[in-house]
Parts: structure tokens; sequence; C-alpha cells
């Protein structure tokens, strides 16, 4: 990221490093949170269901997402929605249950989808669409609402983000790679799928 190196550690928090010297920069450990792996973007990173700033590694936020792309955070939950939500941070002043005024993190939701299919994790983002995966071997692309569509929904419900494309596989899927305008998708079973134009 930019001049910033950032080593997953597996059982905590990522360590940052300067790409240029190779000084650590900051290593926040924690022995209760953390994980292999690792999203970077726009001055955040995430980690372990959680958003961190990348300038001191400090939490912001729990959150789902799985993609970062420099203007949003894609992410599920169990019920199978899908949301964009936008990586320009507000606060915002709450009360906690002690009746303390404390700050609050605030991202405003740009974009959403319920529905089937029920899709469990975005694995990538390509061009202009979310490829995700579900049960029994589900993989899915899912079209992004034009930044056009956002800023006329600006105000009003967000607009919705449509499945362009289904299929089932065999196994489940592990980990998703787009290129040359293909995409490859690969199985925790070790299989390898490609899809492209015929």
């Amino acid at each position: 990221s930019d001049d910033k190196l950032l080593v997953a550690s597996g059982r905590s928090v990522p360590a940052v490093y300067d790409r240029h010297t190779g000084e650590c920069l900051y290593f926040n450990a924690d022995t209760k949170r953390g994980g292999y792996e690792v999203y970077v973007s726009n001055g955040y990173f995430l980690n372990d269901d959680r958003l961190h700033v990348m300038s001191d590694g400090g939490y912001v936020w729990p959150t789902t997402a799985t993609v970062l792309d420099g203007r949003a955070m894609y992410s599920t939950d169990e019920t199978g929605l899908i949301q964009a939500e936008s990586l320009t941070l507000t606060w915002r002043s709450i009360r906690d249950r002690k009746g303390k005024t404390k700050k609050q993190a605030e991202f405003k939701t740009l974009w959403k989808r319920q529905g089937d299919p029920l899709l469990e994790k975005i694995f990538i983002k390509a061009g202009s669409r979310l490829y995700a995966g579900g049960g029994s071997g589900l993989i899915a692309a899912i079209d992004i609402p034009s930044e056009k569509a956002e800023a006329v929904q600006r105000g009003a419900k967000p607009p919705k983000a449509d499945v362009s494309w289904s299929m089932q596989i065999e196994g489940e899927p592990w980990t998703m790679l787009a290129a040359d305008n293909k995409l490859f998708v690969v199985t925790v079973e070790g299989s390898m799928y490609c899809f492209g134009d015929t």
C-alpha cells in the first residue's frame, strides 16, 4: 500500500513496515484478534472482521467486508445481505449504556442487495462486478450500480445491485482470481475452474 508493507502474523493483527527502509512502523500485537487475511485500500486495512486505519493501525469499526476498492467496502452477512459502504468516514456522537457521550464511526450505505441466490462471501472485484460464492458450490457475479445511479439516489433508499449470472460448481469455492478477461475459481478440494467468453 503506497509506502507501507503489511505482513500478516496469523494470530494477531498485521505488522506494518516502511517499504523503502524496512523499518517497523508499528505492530499492535493482539492475542485475541487477527488472522492471515489482510485487505488494504485507501488508508484502511481489514483483518479479522475489523476495519483499521493505516496511519497507526487503530481500530475503527467491526465489519464483515472482504473487498475494498478505494471508494467502498463490500460485505455480506448471515442473512445474505450484500452491501457497499463508502470509505469516507464520518463520526457521530452517541451515548453509551452509562450515559457518557462518545464518538462512533459511520459509513454511508451506497447500495445493497438481498435475496436469492444466497451468497456467503465476496471474493474479488473485477471491473464493474463483484464475484461471490455461496453454499453447495454456488458462484455468482454481481453488477455494481454505477456512481451515477448512486448519485440519483442520494437522500433516498440506496439502489439495488443485480446478479448478472450464477453457476454451480463441484466443491466449495476457496478463492477467486481475475485475469485475461477470465475468472479463475479455486476450490477447497483442490480443483480449479476457468470461466470466460467462448
